[in-house]
């Protein structure tokens, strides 16, 4: 069981596959950001004449990000939701330019890190 207070949450935008991202770090108050995974029962049988148990089939990240709102901090989420760019410190909502983002989740503590690719914000 990790500590909250060594729990530290990163972020990048996913701009061009295949490129080395800038992480920063996000503050937030609170975050639940979870992965609910979806198992079957494999009915397969190895030569050692036992069933294979369970697979996963399905992955799905869910959660919440509560943070205190700075000038210029959480620019892109803003960016994100309006789906559209800024433009000369303005931004208007109401485009069609779809951005997603990674985010790595780091218990420090306990050495687990989770990784939550294609999250969108609504």
């Amino acid at each position: 069981m990790s500590s909250g207070a060594r729990i530290q949450l990163y972020y990048c935008v996913e701009d061009t596959p295949s490129t080395t991202p800038t992480w920063k770090t996000v503050r937030r108050v609170t975050d639940s950001l979870t992965e609910n995974v979806t198992t079957a029962t494999s009915d397969s049988v190895a030569d050692t004449r036992f069933k294979q148990g369970g697979m996963a089939t399905e992955s799905e990240s869910t959660g919440e990000l509560e943070v205190e709102m700075s000038v210029g901090l959480f620019d892109e989420f803003w960016s994100a939701v309006a789906m559209n760019d800024w433009s000369a410190d303005v931004l208007n909502f109401g485009g069609n330019a779809r951005k997603t983002f990674t985010f790595a989740k780091v218990f420090a503590d306990t050495g687990q890190v989770f990784i939550y690719r294609d999250v969108r914000f609504n």
